[in-house]
């Protein structure tokens, strides 16, 4: 049976505002299933399904914008979706690298010079894979990065605590992307 939960209630389940889920109903990210008879909005489990996967884009920061077309039914881009936040959020980590530099070198201290661990190399390959890149779109990925940004790249693979050895051949991989490089 399909119990229906007011939009206080669901919000109580997701930690959200009565107004947040007001203003995904005005946007067409989550309406309600249906209307009780006084005309007060009655979600159901569908409803909590996707709102339970508009939480878990939200929390990889995709903008609501994306989140509805990731959610369209009608179309699939959403490979390219995520792909294009990726591309966002690398750009981000990029900025804030390199303000980060900016604030060491104003600190004028060499020891903290140092690439902070941002995540490990499975955790971020699980994220890889989440967003639907297999070995192949793993190895592009790597290639398109090696080529805008190769010194970016380095400091990338470092941060994942890569072995210098293994950041040699997954930077040796992507300049040549000749295939077969397998995942870093």
């Amino acid at each position: 049976m399909n119990k229906l939960l007011t939009i206080s209630a669901l919000g109580r389940r997701f930690g959200l505002s009565r107004s947040a889920l007001l203003y995904y109903d005005r946007i067409g990210l989550l309406s309600p299933s249906s209307r009780s008879v006084a005309g007060y909005r009655c979600y159901n489990d569908q409803d909590a399904k996707r709102l339970e996967m508009i939480q878990t884009f939200r929390l990889a920061g995709v903008p609501l914008s994306g989140i509805q077309v990731l959610l369209d039914e009608r179309s699939s881009p959403s490979r390219s979706v995520l792909l294009s936040h990726l591309d966002i959020l690398a750009s981000q980590i990029a900025e804030l690298q390199s303000q980060q530099r900016r604030v060491i070198a104003l600190l004028g201290t060499e020891e903290l010079n140092q690439t902070p661990r941002l995540m490990t190399r499975n955790a971020m390959v699980s994220v890889f894979r989440s967003a639907g890149l297999d070995d192949d779109g793993m190895n592009r990925l790597h290639a398109h990065f090696e080529r805008c940004d190769p010194q970016a790249h380095q400091r990338f693979l470092e941060s994942l605590g890569l072995e210098p050895d293994h950041i040699k051949r997954v930077r040796k991989c992507a300049r040549e992307l000749s295939g077969g490089c397998g995942e870093i």
